[in-house]
């Protein structure tokens, strides 16, 4: 048996200047955190912005500035995510 994941996705711990985030109703703005990136979600960064991903397992995703990023799918054995412009740096916690 592995670790059991509360949640799919990622929490958005930090963030600064224009963050949004797209789900099913379009792209809005973060207005709260810690906020929510599902699994199928997508977040950008504005030119003087950037945010923190915190997955369940612990991993860090850092997210620079003019960043598009998708969050494909995040499971206790394999997450897929990909960025598509922009920056970004990855702190991953390995399970034994």
């Amino acid at each position: 048996a592995g670790i059991a994941y509360a949640e799919p996705g990622a929490s958005i711990t930090k963030a600064y200047g224009i963050v949004q985030v797209r789900e099913s109703g379009g792209w809005r703005s973060i207005e709260r955190l810690p906020a929510r990136l599902w699994d199928g979600g997508q977040l950008r960064t504005g030119s003087q912005a950037g945010a923190v991903l915190v997955l369940e397992d612990g991993s860090r995703i850092e997210l620079g500035p003019d960043t598009s990023f998708s969050l494909d799918s995040s499971s206790a054995k394999d997450v897929s995510m990909k960025v598509s412009l922009g920056r970004l740096r990855a702190w991953v916690q390995r399970s034994v």
